[in-house]
């Protein structure tokens, strides 16, 4: 197993098991079967109230708070984000950035999708099955 491979969740495999990651909230910890259940008790969660912080993006990223925190400094200073005690968010820089970045990142992924196509790679990649 790579070290790619043991940072991957299957959430089909992880759905139909009792034990299962704990996630950690102000409440304590839950597990996906109980995030489940909260989701459902409160049908507009997330309408106002998602907050990404740098806890946040450590936990996922697997990286420590202090290297997420020079990171998210850093991105504020050149405004592609905005953070303050709300949580981070988009800064003004964002779209001008985004804008450069699509356009070309559309042509080059074009481009490997058809020499995926000509060489047959990507049908191999679409049948794959782990076994």
């Amino acid at each position: 197993m790579s070290l790619n491979d043991k940072n991957i969740i299957d959430f089909k495999v992880v759905q139909n098991t009792e034990k299962s990651p704990n996630f950690s909230n102000k409440e304590g910890t839950k597990n996906y079967k109980e995030l489940e259940e909260s989701f459902k008790n409160y049908p507009d969660l997330f309408k106002d109230k998602r907050k990404v912080n740098i806890a946040s993006i450590a936990e996922v990223l697997n990286l420590p708070r202090e290297t997420v925190r020079r990171k998210v400094l850093h991105l504020q200073k050149v405004k592609l984000l905005n953070y303050d005690k709300s949580g981070i968010n988009i800064g003004p820089e964002y779209k001008i950035v985004f804008n450069q970045f699509v356009s070309g990142t559309v042509s080059n992924m074009s481009t490997l999708i058809k020499k995926w196509v000509a060489d047959g790679s990507l049908k191999n990649l679409l049948e794959f099955k782990k076994n």
